[in-house]
C-alpha cells in the first residue's frame, strides 16, 4: 500500500467513474481515502467537490492542459483535513455511457505506529490523521515489521514498553534498514537511557496534537515530507 517512497498509499490507486457531473461508481479505498465509511457517499457527489476549493481553477486547467493527466492536487477529507493527490483520468464506457475513470493516489507522508495497548494506538493514529500523515498501525514490533519497507514511512512512532520487543530494539532494527528513518520514541516515564540521534525524538505520555505537531516539527525534513505547509 505504498509508493516506494514517503507519501502514498499503493502501487494500486483508488478509482472512480463519473458521467461528467456525478460520481456513478467509486472503489471503497476511495471512499476511505476521503474519509468516509461506505462508497455509497460519494455517488451523486460532484467531482470537484473532493478538490480543495482553492485548488480547483489548478486542477481544471491541468485537466484541460494535459486530458488524462496524472496531474497533482490538493484533495480534501470529510473532516476538513487537506492532503496532497496525484490524479488521472481515462474515457471508458460505462452502462452505455461515456464516462471518466479516475485514478487517485494519495500522496501524504506515511506514518507507522506502533503501540501494543489498543486505545493509544488509535488515538495516536488519529492524531497523525489530523496532521494530514497516512497511518499504519501495528499492535507489536513483530506486526510492525511486517508492515515495513525501507524508504516507505515518513515517520515511526512507537511506544517503548511493549511485550517480547520492546520500541527501543524495535527502532534499531528499523534504523539499521533505513539509516535516516525519523523515529519518534514515546514513553510515560522520563528515560535518560533511550539512545537518541538527530532522527529520534522521546516523547512524554500522554501528549496532544500540538505536542506532536512540534515533535515532527524538530525532526528531519522527512518527517514533514508530502505535507502541506
Amino acid at each position: 500500500m505504498s509508493t516506494g517512497k514517503v507519501g502514498g498509499t499503493g502501487d494500486a490507486p483508488a478509482f472512480g467513474i463519473h458521467d461528467g457531473a456525478k460520481i456513478v461508481e467509486c472503489s471503497p479505498d476511495l471512499a476511505e481515502m476521503f474519509g468516509f465509511d461506505s462508497p455509497d457517499e460519494l455517488l451523486g457527489c460532484e467531482p470537484l467537490d473532493f478538490i480543495g476549493e482553492e485548488y480547483r481553477d489548478h486542477a481544471i486547467k491541468a485537466i484541460l492542459a494535459n486530458g488524462g493527466g496524472p496531474y497533482c492536487s490538493v484533495g480534501v477529507r470529510a473532516d476538513g483535513v487537506k492532503f496532497r493527490v496525484e490524479i488521472s483520468a481515462h474515457l471508458i464506457r460505462y452502462h452505455r455511457s461515456e464516462c471518466r475513470l479516475i485514478l487517485v493516489r494519495d500522496l501524504s507522508p506515511r506514518a507507522l505506529v506502533v503501540d501494543d495497548n489498543n486505545v493509544v494506538r488509535n488515538m495516536t493514529g488519529l492524531l497523525f490523521r489530523k496532521l494530514g500523515y497516512s497511518v499504519v498501525i501495528a499492535d507489536s514490533a513483530a506486526t510492525a515489521l511486517r508492515f515495513f519497507r525501507p524508504g516507505e514511512f515518513a515517520v515511526v512512532l512507537t511506544d517503548i514498553v511493549m511485550p517480547h520487543v520492546d520500541g527501543v530494539e524495535l527502532a534499531t532494527t528499523l534504523r539499521a534498514a533505513d539509516a535516516t528513518l525519523p523515529i519518534l520514541l514515546m514513553s510515560g516515564y522520563s528515560d535518560s537511557r533511550v539512545p537518541l540521534d538527530e532522527h529520534s525524538r522521546l516523547m512524554k505520555k500522554p501528549f496532544g496534537i500540538d505536542d506532536l505537531s512540534q515533535a515532527l516539527a524538530s525532526l528531519p525534513p522527512r518527517a514533514r515530507a508530502g505535507l502541506l505547509t
